[in-house]
């Protein structure tokens, strides 16, 4: 969806699994490190991370070719254990398919844990 000039996206999914455990998966480094990064990228590293609002992170994430490249932003509000949330100033742009363009301000990114039921989180 596009409002103004922002471009906005949201997804939604259910995952079997406590809210503590889903904002780890977030702001861990070594679960950062196991998940974050397109399809095809071989790593990511967590260089800093300071999950607290006004904290910074800087990842170096290595593309399928074996380039290597920065992403780096802060963290713009952290609410425990369900708030994330952050903006990216440095993309990552190892590897990018042509015709992707490189986005020319910072992203915003605000991610949100709801207690569904018992033992299981998304939206409602």
């Amino acid at each position: 969806m596009t409002v103004g000039n922002t471009c906005r996206l949201a997804l939604r999914h259910m995952v079997d699994t406590s809210l503590d455990d889903a904002f780890a998966l977030w702001v861990t480094p070594e679960h950062v490190e196991a998940w974050w990064g397109p399809h095809g990228y071989r790593r990511t590293k967590v260089l800093t991370r300071d999950a607290v609002e006004g904290g910074a992170f800087v990842f170096q994430m290595t593309g399928a070719s074996g380039d290597s490249r920065l992403m780096s932003g802060t963290y713009t509000r952290v609410r425990r254990p369900q708030l994330p949330a952050f903006e990216a100033r440095e993309h990552c742009v190892a590897d990018m398919p042509k015709g992707v363009r490189i986005p020319a301000q910072p992203s915003r990114v605000e991610v949100r844990f709801e207690p569904r039921s018992q033992g299981a989180i998304g939206p409602r």
